[in-house]
């Protein structure tokens, strides 16, 4: 039996040389040719191959295949009796390629095998696997349930075998599950329909690095593709009960789903599985040898349209409620005085002071903080402890002392593990180091203010102590800003592109869900029509054969009458041939 192996390469510069080296290293006389399929990676994997490994065959693509379209022009282009799908960061062990044959040898009812994989740390991660009912979701079993070869419910396409004669009677790989996921389970999943065993054997094993990155680079794209491929899967391979208990589940699991990413994944993962609906029961007919049932795919449509519907609805719930549109920090009810002058504060023209703070390190734990239900009084105690830290701190003492400085530091960098982010009066304390209190506006600016009047009148005849005081405190900020801004306006760019991206894919969705509503709304006029034609047609056909039916009566009738004088003028003869006979 002669060994094929198949790599398909996307982005493999890191790992293909080491894919490549553990094949030759450990394949044995088995091996009959290696087929590396370049999937038009664009980092250089193709040329280092072409350049390195003379030995291999490499097929260029001029776009990416995904999986299944890469293995399934290495498999068309293969001469080996024995085909062995291979990811370019899987590194095959040694007596790989005999154990696989053996073991597929002496079970002669299997033509699907795949091996044990280890992780990069040498931690057992695959021993078969199982799709899991009613969610879809694939498992893998990390204990082997003895030495000899045994079935599974499918394994891996990290590393997967495939005798010469199932790939000919189970097909290709379905190139619909693009780029990725599920294609491996699909197949095992063919050709047990057909009555074909698929196995996993302990004497093969093989490392798996898990070098790929896709879903660093573009998450939400990543969790979409996740979501359609296992989308693919239930409707080729879940019958109508699994298939009413699996959306049942997914509508379930939205409601509890708290990740943006995974909402918008399934509500695109949705949308292209309706819009793929029609090649997708071309596939399963072409593949079940059969026309699929109409009610089977209506409940297809029907079950993913709801799917759709829920998760658009909480993507835009989870948008809203995600810091696109940052709510209004909540303040408590606090009477104020109408302050008589509005204008801003007298600042003598001296150049101010800058602000001393303690040494971290010498920093005592933070007490708890002050009830939020003080916040005037928390508000006061910040900003005369920030004078007397200013001045020395000799006067500055106690738990109250302790917890404002604290405050204060986790106010200036951000790092105190202790100091709650939550507390309302505190980001009114950092809005006003960051900025003078008198720049801002509305309630806020209205109970700072405030404060700041109950601390002239606490603080009476110290005027230049307050005047100090609001100094530092604008110094404090021109010295923070330069970090703190920065941070800031980062975040908001940063929140500003998530959520424009946010929106402009939940109007894609809109749309696309208005598309599908026209399209309903016209399918079902399109019915209602039909069906009126079609009652315009019996009323029409139950006239005709209303007066077919009065036509054969009236015949009937003559008929009888017919018989009757017919009867009559028979004994009317006798009667005269009774007289004659006489």
């Amino acid at each position: 039996m002669r060994a094929t192996v198949i790599i398909p390469i996307w982005r493999g510069t890191p790992v293909i040389a080491q894919c490549l080296d553990a094949v030759y290293r450990h394949s044995g006389s088995a091996l009959h040719e290696v087929i590396c399929v370049d999937n038009a990676s664009p980092d250089g994997a193709g040329d280092l191959v072409a350049s390195r490994y003379p030995a291999v065959r490499l097929l260029r693509q001029p776009v990416n295949l995904g999986f299944a379209g890469g293995v399934n022009v290495g498999i068309a282009n293969a001469t080996g009796d024995l085909l062995v799908l291979l990811n370019q960061d899987c590194l095959p062990g040694a007596g790989w390629l005999d154990a696989l044959r053996a073991g597929l040898e002496e079970r002669p009812g299997a033509g699907i095998a795949g091996a044990l994989l280890y992780d990069a740390t040498g931690q057992l991660n695959h021993v078969g696997a199982f799709v899991r009912r009613p969610d879809a979701i694939g498992a893998h079993i990390t204990a082997p349930p003895g030495p000899g070869p045994f079935p599974a419910d499918y394994v891996t396409g990290a590393l997967f075998a495939i005798l010469r004669t199932t790939q000919s009677r189970v097909g290709d790989f379905d190139e619909g599950f693009y780029p990725g996921y599920y294609e491996e389970s699909d197949y095992c999943y063919r050709a047990r329909r057909l009555g074909i065993e698929t196995i996993l054997v302990p004497g093969a094993t093989a490392t798996h690095l898990l070098s790929g990155a896709e879903w660093q680079r573009d998450p939400l794209r990543h969790t979409a593709d996740q979501h359609r491929s296992r989308y693919r899967f239930v409707s080729k391979h879940f019958h109508a009960r699994d298939l009413a208990e699996f959306f049942q589940a997914e509508l379930d699991s939205l409601t509890r789903e708290s990740y943006f990413d995974q909402c918008a994944g399934r509500a695109l993962g949705a949308r292209e599985t309706l819009r793929q609906m029609s090649d997708l029961v071309a596939r399963m007919s072409l593949e079940q040898g059969g026309t699929v049932a109409p009610e089977r795919v209506t409940q297809l449509r029907v079950g993913f349209a709801n799917v759709l519907r829920a998760s658009l609805d909480r993507t835009l719930r989870l948008s809203e409620r995600s810091g696109v549109a940052m709510p209004a920090i909540p303040l408590p009810d606090i009477a104020v005085a109408p302050a008589a002058d509005t204008s801003d504060p007298p600042i003598p023209p001296s150049a101010p002071e800058p602000l001393e703070l303690p040494d971290e390190t010498t920093r005592t734990p933070a007490a708890p903080e002050p009830e939020s239900s003080d916040a005037v009084a928390a508000l006061r105690e910040m900003l005369i402890s920030l004078e007397l830290a200013a001045r020395g701190g000799e006067e500055f003492a106690g738990a109250a002392a302790t917890r404002h400085f604290e405050a204060l530091t986790w106010l200036r960098d951000g790092r105190s593990a202790t100091a709650s982010s939550d507390s309302w009066w505190r980001r009114l304390i950092r809005r006003w180091l960051i900025r003078p209190w008198h720049a801002m506006s509305g309630r806020e600016g209205r109970v700072l203010a405030a404060a700041l009047l109950e601390i002239q009148a606490v603080a009476a005849g110290q005027a230049a102590l307050q005047s100090r005081l609001v100094r530092r405190a604008i110094a404090y900020s021109e010295v923070a800003q330069a970090d703190a801004q920065t941070q800031k306006t980062a975040q908001t760019m940063a929140q500003a592109d998530r959520a424009a991206s946010q929106r402009r894919a939940a109007a894609r969705i809109e749309n696309d869900m208005r598309a599908l509503r026209d399209d309903l709304a016209r399918l079902a006029a399109d019915a209602r029509a039909r069906h009126a034609s079609a009652e315009a047609i019996d009323a029409r056909l139950a006239e005709a054969i209303s007066s077919e039916a009065a036509v054969v009566r009236g015949a009937l009738s003559d008929l009888s009458r017919e018989a009757r004088l017919s009867a009559d003028h028979l004994r009317a003869l006798e009667l005269m041939a009774l007289y004659d006979y006489h």
